[in-house]
């Protein structure tokens, strides 16, 4: 969820991959195929285009306002995580976190500090 250029997106990364020790960051966009072939020329470029907002996405995330983004599910910011995902934060995204907005926000400064658009 956000905006790019005024328009609002909305959608949802299948995964992002963190590597420490490269100090990269990784959109994963997955496509389900029932064919055996490799995807057309038009299916690519859908998935590129695809992986190209979400990396705007990702990298103006820095400039977004927790609660808002939250608001777009219905969430309350002060709703408590559960004991998995604190220990997660802390011990693989080394954050203190005790609600979703703390989550958010963890997720936000992560993203705000991409440098060169792959590099954090």
């Amino acid at each position: 969820v956000g905006t790019l250029s005024g328009v609002a997106l909305r959608g949802i990364v299948d995964e992002v991959r963190l590597d420490r020790a490269e100090e990269r960051l990784t959109l994963v966009e997955l496509k389900t195929r029932q064919s055996r072939t490799l995807p057309k020329r038009t299916q690519r470029s859908q998935g590129e285009l695809q992986g190209a907002l979400y990396w705007g996405l990702l990298r103006t995330a820095g400039q977004m306002c927790p609660s808002e983004f939250l608001s777009q599910f219905e969430v309350p910011p002060a709703s408590p995580i559960s004991p998995k995902l604190r220990t997660y934060c802390e011990n693989e995204l080394q954050r203190s976190a005790s609600t979703v907005e703390n989550v958010v926000e963890c997720y936000q400064e992560i993203a705000s500090r991409l440098t060169d658009g792959r590099k954090i």
